[in-house]
Order: structure tokens, then sequence, then C-alpha cells
């Protein structure tokens, strides 16, 4: 009877784990990770027609999850940021062109929540309050945003 369980919980777990790798009709990589049980799970590329990278990160579920990473098509990174079943959550940073911060902003389930941070050549000129992806305050400088909050709100 032992063994009898031992084989169907066998059975029950047994997972099929591929590496994928997706292509146009000319053979061009467009994507390629990890698939289990015919889900995106794990590590994934996608491409740029050029070959560069387009984007990286993990899914989970066939969802984007964790931390994602965006390129433009001369593989400048253009965004980065946290994702949880499939949407914006946490902290995300958005690039210029030249490779400088533009503006870090919190998010939860795909919306503005909570403070966006504006940059310019590499300084803070300034912040806004969001909540449900809707502007509640804005502060033009650190020393009446220190004012009116605490660094300890920004985690």
């Amino acid at each position: 009877m032992r063994y009898l369980i031992f084989f169907l919980m066998a059975i029950f777990v047994q997972e099929e784990k591929v590496y994928v790798k997706n292509t146009d009709a000319l053979g061009m990589l467009l994507s390629e990770g990890w698939m289990v049980n015919g889900v995106k799970t794990g590590y994934w590329y996608s491409y740029h027609e050029n070959g560069r990278i387009a984007s990286k990160g993990h899914y989970s579920n066939d969802e984007y999850d964790k931390y994602w990473y965006f390129y433009s098509s001369e593989e400048k990174l253009l965004k980065e940021g946290h994702y949880e079943g499939g949407q914006k959550n946490k902290w995300w940073v958005f690039y210029n062109s030249d490779g400088t911060i533009a503006h870090k902003v919190q998010y939860k389930n795909n919306l503005k929540e909570g403070y966006c941070f504006q940059y310019e050549n590499k300084k803070i000129t300034k912040i806004e309050k969001y909540k449900a992806d809707s502007k509640t305050e804005e502060w033009t400088d650190i020393q009446s945003f220190e004012k009116d909050n605490s660094w300890r709100d920004l985690r």
C-alpha cells in the first residue's frame, strides 16, 4: 500500500519543464525562456527585430512577475521595476535616452500609488504624490517635501 501511494504521488507532481525559443517565419529569435506544463514560468528574454534584447525578467503562470528590465532597440535601458501577478507594483525607474534617470515612481496594481520623483540633470526637480493614479500633492523642492513628509514613507 505504501508503494502505491508513493507511485500515485509521483504521477501527480510530474512536471514538463522545457526551454523554448520562439521565432518568426524567417527564423529570427523573438523570445526564449522556460515553460512548465505549457505555461511561461521562470526567466524569459524577448528581442527586437534587430536581435537585441527588448526585455528580460520572470514569468509566473504566464504573467510578468518579480523584477523586469525593458530596453530600446539600441539596448539602452528604458525602464525597470517590479511586477506581482502581471501588474506593476513597488518602485519603477524610467530612464532618459542618455541613460540618466527621468523619474522614479511607486505603483500598486498598475496604478501610481505613492511618490513620483522627477529628475533633471541627475537632480530631483519635482516630487508628486499619487493615490489610485491621481495626483494628490506636488512639491517643487526637497525642503518643502521634507517639511511635509518623512523619507521613511518611501519604502
